[in-house]
């Protein structure tokens, strides 16, 4: 395969999987209507629970409130330079 093929498979590979994270997130908020539902039992070992993540990754910077995503731009912009 050529590089400009590389590059044609790479960014449909991430258009699929853009598509596929927006379209779970807007079901899970639209058609299955978690946040007003707040928990559903898929399986007896496995529940869907509506949480909101404020913070990054797991929370981080979640406890700064809204410095934290000063913090972030400060971080992105040090790592740029």
């Amino acid at each position: 395969m050529s590089g400009r093929r590389h590059t044609l498979l790479g960014l449909a590979s991430a258009l699929l999987v853009l598509a596929a994270d927006q379209g779970s997130k807007w079901w899970v908020l639209n058609g299955l209507r978690l946040p007003e539902l707040g928990n559903v039992d898929v399986l007896p070992v496995l529940s869907l629970t509506m949480v909101w993540n404020r913070g990054v990754t797991f929370g981080l910077l979640n406890s700064l409130g809204a410095s934290g995503s000063w913090v972030l731009v400060a971080g992105a912009l040090a790592a740029s330079t």
